[in-house]
């Protein structure tokens, strides 16, 4: 009887092995499965932005060949979207006030800023290319920067709802190169930059499907919406 009590709990002992081998070999693959599936969207999402950035480089051939010299649109708009990232560039780091005042204009009296068409977060994005290139330089690169990113953030959404990244290329390029895109960006420097609108549609998605409290979306959904407005009026 003793033999096979011992025999049994020896059985036992090795199903209990062998099921947590299995569960271990299970979970391993599920972890490499997982990791594969975001190394293979990481690579489609970098394939896409390239794609969206030679199409701007050459729809936008003039600006390409002249980068530090030509900016796009024309009149006063494009020298004033100039002077708004030079001046959140050169509020922030060189003389460190408020990007919201500022008393080279209407001097000594001086001006608000906060209905101004200011684009606070190019002016801090644009500031290392500012420095290095040069301000036209910058303004130009955020340019290409906005249909790049914009296209990648439609096909982000678009591919989450589709499940079709042929449809989702397309997608991505109807709305960062629509015929409204590129006439507001070639003089409203808060047009530039609409990436962060299908971005924040897709976090909203993903909290509304998700069963549970999701924080890092509903972040994102958060961060976005702010992104938004940081690139657009503050009022």
């Amino acid at each position: 009887m003793e033999e096979l009590a011992v025999s049994s709990d020896n059985a036992h002992a090795e199903h209990h092995e062998v099921h947590a081998h299995t569960h271990a070999e299970s979970s391993v693959h599920e972890e490499h499965a997982h990791h594969q599936k975001g190394l293979a969207r990481y690579k489609k999402h970098v394939f896409v932005t390239i794609l969206y950035v030679v199409v701007a480089l050459l729809m936008f051939y003039q600006i390409t060949l002249h980068i530090s010299t030509v900016a796009p649109g024309t009149g006063a708009d494009t020298y004033q979207n100039l002077w708004d990232i030079w001046w959140v560039k050169y509020a922030v780091f060189n003389i460190h006030t408020s990007v919201f005042y500022t008393k080279l204009l209407f001097f000594p009296l001086g001006a608000g800023l906060a209905y101004q068409t200011l684009a606070p977060l190019l002016g801090i994005i644009s500031a290392p290319f500012q420095a290095l290139f040069g301000t036209v330089s910058a303004y130009n690169l955020m340019f290409f920067m906005g249909f790049a990113l914009s296209g990648l953030c439609m096909f982000i959404l678009a591919d989450h709802l589709t499940k079709n990244s042929y449809a989702s290329v397309v997608a991505g390029f109807i709305y960062a190169f629509s015929a409204f895109h590129i006439a507001q960006s070639y003089t409203h420097i808060h047009y530039m930059n609409i990436e962060f609108v299908p971005l924040f549609i897709y976090f909203l998605l993903k909290v509304i499907e998700s069963a549970k409290i999701s924080y890092p979306n509903i972040i994102g959904m958060a961060a976005s919406f702010a992104l938004t407005t940081l690139i657009g009026n503050i009022e």
